[in-house]
């Protein structure tokens, strides 16, 4: 269960992300089996594992964010090397007419 917590946190930051500028505060709760961390109850997410979830999902936006800065230009940006030999070939030496 806790790392569906996680898991949880993580999909509700990357929802958030489009709205950036507006704070949110992250309320978490969850029931589980009676056998469970809960006893069957419905209860808050304990207070460590909550943070520990924000952090984490925090964590992996930071590294999208990364990802997406050292990408840029990465799909659209092809570069062919063109050869006497191989004029011609590949994909980005169509020609447009």
């Amino acid at each position: 269960m806790e790392d569906a917590v996680r898991e949880a946190a993580r999909i509700i930051y990357v929802a958030h992300e489009d709205s950036k500028d507006k704070e949110f505060e992250l309320e978490m709760t969850w029931v589980s089996r009676v056998e469970g961390p809960t006893g069957g109850r419905h209860e808050s997410v304990p207070e460590a594992l909550r943070e520990e979830a924000e952090r984490l999902a925090k964590k992996a936006l930071e590294g999208e964010e990364d990802d997406e800065e050292d990408g840029e230009g990465g799909e659209g940006g092809k570069t062919t090397t063109t050869t006497a030999e191989g004029e011609g070939e590949g994909e980005g030496d169509k020609m447009e007419e």
